[in-house]
């Protein structure tokens, strides 16, 4: 009848959409974990990642380690929640400051450990592999996230230096930093940045391993 042919129809194309969900899920999950041992899992990525960006910085005409330590206990302080409320990581650090910083798209924002955290997220038994991946991923993340602050504070101390200081006063601390952050976030990787189409293709396994990062360096050198 045609009742079962249309019910046969719909099973068959069910049936291919599950097949196609599995095997993006089965590609984003084994791509991520090939990533993840081969960036977050070596100790050797460690410094790299914390010259390399520091590096960068400095191209950019900055001082790289400005506020650094400062900047870098904050990092730290996002791996830790209890102790970033009790004050033990960075003493004048408040979960408010942290959620102003996060809105900012400031925190955690690395295309590494972001396509990682992506990949096991959205691939096979993703609740599972994220929460077990997630501690290891943040660790990497701390340089990244120190480098990013350091540059957002270069950008307001330019603001400051470049503004007549009654605009610059007028404009307040709140618009000064969405400012800072933008230029922070169109000059300096950020994962979030990235065009989606791109980041499914490289979270699957389809583009270079590290194509999502070049491309990103691509856009921040475009953009400085």
């Amino acid at each position: 009848t045609a009742i079962d042919l249309l019910s046969r129809k719909n099973f068959k194309e069910d049936s291919i959409l599950w097949s196609e969900n599995l095997a993006s899920q089965l590609m984003s999950t084994t791509t991520a974990l090939s990533k993840f041992v081969r960036v977050p899992l070596s100790v050797a990525a460690y410094p790299v990642q914390l010259f390399g960006n520091a590096a960068m910085t400095a191209s950019m005409g900055m001082h790289p380690f400005k506020n650094y330590g400062k900047n870098f206990t904050v990092a730290l302080s996002d791996l830790n929640t209890k102790n970033l409320r009790e004050g033990k990581v960075a003493k004048d650090l408040t979960l408010n400051r942290m959620t102003r910083l996060k809105e900012l798209d400031l925190i955690d924002r690395g295309v590494a450990a972001g396509e990682i955290r992506e990949g096991f997220e959205k691939g096979f038994l993703g609740k599972v592999t994220g929460k077990a991946t997630e501690p290891i991923g943040k660790a990497y993340s701390v340089f990244d996230t120190a480098q990013r602050l350091t540059v957002f504070d270069n950008y307001k101390g330019l603001l400051k230096k470049v503004m007549p200081e009654e605009d610059f006063n007028k404009l307040g601390t709140d618009k000064i930093e969405e400012i800072a952050a933008e230029l922070t976030n169109a000059t300096y990787q950020n994962y979030g940045r990235i065009n989606p189409a791109v980041r499914y293709i490289s979270r699957i396994g389809v583009l270079n391993e590290f194509a999502a990062f070049n491309l990103e360096q691509m856009r921040t050198l475009a953009n400085q």
